[in-house]
């Protein structure tokens, strides 16, 4: 059957070649209109099977709401600088415009965020506050003069934390997080309070400042060390619209490169899903089109060489083209959108494809050199070269095609495209370069017989004769040989079984991508991770309880939900009682109370009180293990493990008591600045009146609420590092626990993690036996199949050994290559078995001549193809690239190195099919 189908390609190339060349060209250029709509995406949602509920849930959440998907712009530098840079640039962020598809121009930023909405905290800050901390701060606010303030601030911290009963006071990230926030207010006022000692002519400004930081605490987006500020760009699309997301991320760096030249020494970036998508997409489309471009040259290079020729060359690229271009419109029609591992498909098929045309171009090449006709030449190549591409073509396919068992959404369209890819590419070579060939050689046949008066000048194709003595010397020390590449093979097997798994997501983005190198900034600064987990409420309640659970759990750095803007009624109304006490206090209290000499001391004794309570807080804190609250309070008492270390509160307490009159006198100032604006503000903020949903200003609804308003968005954020696999099953552990809704990029990619290990099992073994199963069928002899596999799982364990090795590790892109180099590398056992079968024993030399050049270029054109991918920038696709790179010369190598030996004593024992062979070689000169 397949011989009347390869003979009867063969004589419609010879007596059609222009009716099939135009066929073809009418074909590719419907092709190449299809594939126009085909899209890019590289969202790792993408990869994950349709109807998984992690992956439903997160892609409704994106596009339900925009907040989700913040932007973010980090900026750098000296704390006012930082803040001044944030400010001027907020207006002209929220301003950015966009026209798409020639329609009027829209907004694509819906809000900015600097920092809380401080005119909303100034209305209800205590409201805000947790009944327990707000019972303990009643007496701060009995009265704001600077002495009973002192007092009650101590009284405060010792009611907080010192000497309290709740167990819990130091124990999450939370707690930790308010005591820190608490000391910076502190440690600003008394700064304050120095600078006015120091500086007769202190501005009020800086009292009134120093009150709000002590009311308000700061609410810009600062880190630690205030010297990183956060800003949030919401936008008014989904992340899913890359059309937009290029267009906002350009002219987000627009617009803070021109502000950021009147500030010099502010550095700054964006980062976030949005940022990062935008350079994977840029740095992908650069990387292919580039190396793509370098990949055919250097094939066509390499082709030029081996045959001497560049006019076929050149015919095996067209083909080769044709064949992407039809495999592009099969992926529009079938999946319309490639991800992150489709993404790379054509320079796969284009280190895959050209296989096809070089064996036929050198089988072509040398039946013309035997003196044959057209006619003959064209047949004897199919009957010839086509079974071990049909073979080599088909398990190659059907091996990617298994992928398509897999539930992941990604490995699914990378198996179908790909399988579907080779099988188009063959299809395109075997139809297509007969009749370019013909069509070629009638036109040099004319010239050659109008030039030498119609001699006919033979072809004479180049032979790889050193591949040959080399195949013929390891076949007479078959022992030897067999012996030593077993020896290889046990010991690359057992590096294999060491080989490890990256499971950090960064680790395949590409080197230096700013995105990147802002991401990992804005973790160390914050200290916490920005992929956070994402739980979606249809009630308060809800929203209530899930915020509740997680924040019992210590290596949870953040909660960000609507109910920290919005107590319970219950809540509520047992905090207004308090509120009203506290109001009623400070009306009794409407005018500061001159600081007299005795009152002076008594402020030195509370400045020697609070020593004494920070000093004990840091002891806490060190016993809690919070090492960042830990480190703040020795920015106010020494710290006893560095020698020499500043006492600020100490020092203070020297200073003051230098000139005692001077800094009454000081102290009495600072307190006319202060006490107004201190007052005033402590009464609006001391607000009895309940909160509703309709009292939240946009600000703050957008960021919770979804866009049709009917649910409540919470975000997770991890405080460890969730690329690590301890602490990312950790973190899928608590989700879980929290809400079996949870999702978002951990959950996501350890989902992603289980389900690829998973189906990369399954398609590896499904394979495998695909592969055993077509090879039985082709040759119908079982220890000719058994025999064409030996180099096979010699080759794949050699590249995972290598890759050991080399210090390399798999991942969550590159592990798709172990399925993907079963059906790459059967293809050199499978032609030389082919041919081997022609030829007969004691034929090794010309064998590994003739099919071994082949095969030998043919692997060189896919490690060209596949090694091109490891120049990528992604390093996830580039990794893939170098360990199929690796792969496919491991076993290219295997093949020679088995089969050159075992060839020197095997016989072929299929009587029928020798038979056969033998009347194919007399037919055509053999």
């Amino acid at each position: 059957m397949r011989e009347k189908l390869l003979r009867s390609l063969a004589q419609l190339a010879a007596r059609y070649p222009w009716w099939i060349i135009s066929i073809a060209g009418a074909v590719t250029v419907v092709s190449i209109l299809i594939s126009q709509n085909l899209e890019l995406s590289m969202r790792w949602s993408d990869l994950m099977p349709e109807n998984d509920p992690r992956a439903v849930e997160f892609n409704r959440v994106l596009e339900k709401y925009k907040s989700a998907s913040s932007i973010m712009i980090l900026f750098r530098g000296e704390e006012d600088e930082i803040k001044a840079f944030a400010e001027e640039a907020a207006g002209p962020i929220a301003s950015i415009t966009g026209r798409f598809g020639g329609e009027e121009s829209e907004n694509l930023i819906r809000r900015v965020t600097v920092k809380e909405d401080e005119e909303f905290i100034r209305n209800h800050g205590l409201m805000l506050m947790k009944t327990r901390d707000l019972e303990n701060s009643r007496d701060v606010f009995s009265d704001v003069s600077l002495l009973p303030l002192l007092t009650h601030i101590n009284d405060n911290l010792e009611r907080t934390y010192i000497y309290s009963e709740d167990e819990e006071r130091l124990s999450n990230r939370e707690k930790s997080d308010n005591a820190v926030y608490y000391l910076e207010g502190l440690k600003s006022w008394l700064e304050t309070m120095e600078e006015y000692v120091d500086n007769n002519n202190t501005p009020p400004e800086e009292a009134i400042s120093a009150a709000d930081k002590l009311l308000l605490g700061d609410l810009y987006l600062l880190s630690y060390d205030h010297r990183t500020l956060l800003m949030l760009a919401s936008p008014t699309f989904p992340v899913t619209d890359s059309e937009r997301s290029v267009a906002v991320c350009d002219s987000l760096e627009a617009v803070l490169g021109d502000i950021g030249q009147r500030y010099p020494d502010v550095t700054y970036g964006m980062t976030g899903m949005i940022v990062m998508q935008r350079d994977e997409l840029a740095a992908v489309k650069s990387d292919m089109n580039y190396l793509t471009l370098v990949a055919l040259v250097l094939i066509l290079a390499l082709f030029i060489f081996s045959f001497r020729m560049w006019v076929a060359p050149l015919f095996a690229i067209l083909v080769l083209l044709v064949g992407v271009i039809w495999t592009m419109a099969f992926a529009t029609i079938t999946v319309g959108t490639l991800n992150i591992m489709t993404a790379m498909f054509a320079v796969i098929l284009i280190g895959l494809g050209i296989d096809f045309s070089v064996h036929l171009i050198s089988g072509f090449a040398e039946n013309r050199g035997k003196g044959l006709s057209i006619l003959e030449t064209a047949e004897a190549t199919l009957l010839k070269s086509g079974p071990g591409i049909t073979t080599g073509g088909m398990t190659t396919g059907i091996a990617f095609l298994t992928l398509t068992i897999s539930d992941s959404r990604g490995m699914f369209e990378f198996g179908l495209i790909a399988g579907a890819g080779v099988i188009i590419c063959m299809i395109a070579a075997l139809t297509l370069l007969p009749p370019l060939l013909i069509v070629r050689e009638r036109i040099q046949e004319r010239s050659r017989k109008t030039l030498s008066g119609g001699k006919h000048t033979s072809y004479r194709p180049v032979e790889f004769g050193f591949l040959g003595a080399a195949a013929e010397r390891l076949s007479r020390r078959r022992w030897m040989t067999l012996v030593l590449v077993l020896l290889l093979t046990c010991f690359l097997v057992y590096q294999a079984f060491q080989l490890e798994f990256d499971y950090d997501m960064l680790n395949m983005e590409p080197k230096g991508m700013a995105s990147v190198v802002w991401y990992d900034s804005l973790m160390a600064a914050f200290d916490m991770s920005p992929d956070y987990a994402l739980v979606t409420s249809s009630s308060l309640d809800s929203v209530r309880m899930i915020a509740k659970r997680a924040k019992d759990f210590p290596n949870i750095a953040r909660v960000d939900a609507i109910t920290e803007y919005l107590p319970s009624a219950a809540e509520q109304a047992e905090r207004a009682e308090i509120i009203r006490d506290i109001r009623a206090q400070l009306a009794e209290f409407p005018s500061p109370k001159e600081i007299t000499t005795g009152d002076f001391d008594r402020i030195v004794g509370e400045l020697e009180r609070l020593w004494m309570n920070v000093v004990e807080m840091s002891d806490l804190a060190f016993q809690a293990g919070q090492d960042r609250l830990e480190e703040k309070t020795y920015e106010l008492v020494a710290n006893p493990d560095v020698e020499n270390s500043e006492d600020y509160i100490q020092s203070l307490v020297t200073k003051f008591q230098e000139n005692q009159e001077a800094t009454r006198a000081a102290f009495n100032r600072f307190q006319q600045d202060y006490f107004d604006h201190l007052h005033g503000t402590a009464i609006t903020m001391a607000n009895p009146a309940s909160v509703s949903l309709q009292d939240l200003p946009k600000s703050i609804t957008d960021r919770y609420i979804s866009d049709d308003g009917t649910t409540f968005l919470t975000s997770i954020y991890p405080e460890r590092d969730i690329w690590n696999m301890d602490n990312l099953k950790s973190f899928d552990r608590q989700l879980r626990s929290i809400s079996p809704k949870a999702t978002g990029t951990p959950p996501l990619f350890l989902a992603m993690i289980e389900i690829l290990g998973k189906d990369g099992k399954n398609a590896t073994l499904l394979a495998f036996c695909t592969i055993l199963i077509l090879l039985f069928i082709d040759f119908r002899n079982l220890k000719l199949t058994l025999l064409a596999t030996v180099p096979l799982l010699a080759g794949t364990f050699w590249m995972a050994g290598i890759k050991h090795l080399l210090g390399m590790k798999l991942n969550i892109v590159s592990i798709e290559a172990i399925p993907l180099i079963l059906g790459i590398g059967i293809d050199y056992g499978v032609h030389l078995i082919h041919r081997y079968r022609i030829e007969g024993k004691g034929k090794v030399r010309v064998i590994f001549s003739s099919t071994g050049k082949a095969i030998m270029i043919s692997a060189l054109t896919t490690m060209i193809g596949f090694g091109s991918l490891s120049f990528m920038t992604h390093r996830g696709m580039a990794s893939m690239g170098l360990l199929l790179f690796i792969g496919v010369g491991t076993c290219w190598l295997s093949a020679f190195a088995f089969l050159a030996p075992i060839f020197g004593r095997r016989k072929t024992e299929n009587r029928e099919q020798r038979t056969e062979d033998r009347k194919l070689g007399n037919r055509y000169g053999k």
